[in-house]
């Protein structure tokens, strides 16, 4: 969705919220470079998979739309954007555990 402007993101998402699925469909899509370059430039890139956390965010992200749990179309971008911090925390919390010392 290049090209297209913060107004007319936050109309999309205040669509979504109001429980259009078409409109939810085009959020994921204006969210999804976000999510991943959050991912991909973060921290902890070097632990994660981005893509299969970009796909777990976004879920996330849909859910608590739907669910209407997010009122503000504005929060949409930073809610996904520490959602995703935090799922890729916590992927390398996981891996870092895993690891053995030899």
């Amino acid at each position: 969705m290049s090209g297209v402007s913060v107004d007319e993101i936050e109309r999309i998402v205040a669509a979504a919220l109001a429980g259009d699925r078409t409109a939810e469909s085009r959020m994921l899509i204006a969210l999804r470079p976000g999510v991943l370059a959050v991912l991909r430039f973060g921290a902890f890139h070097r632990w994660i998979d981005a893509e299969d956390l970009t796909q777990e965010t976004l879920h996330i992200v849909v859910e608590r739309v739907r669910a209407r749990t997010i009122d503000d179309p504005r929060k949409v971008f930073a809610f996904a954007a520490a959602t995703a911090r935090n799922l890729a925390l916590n992927q390398a919390r996981k891996v870092l555990r895993q690891q053995t010392v030899v």
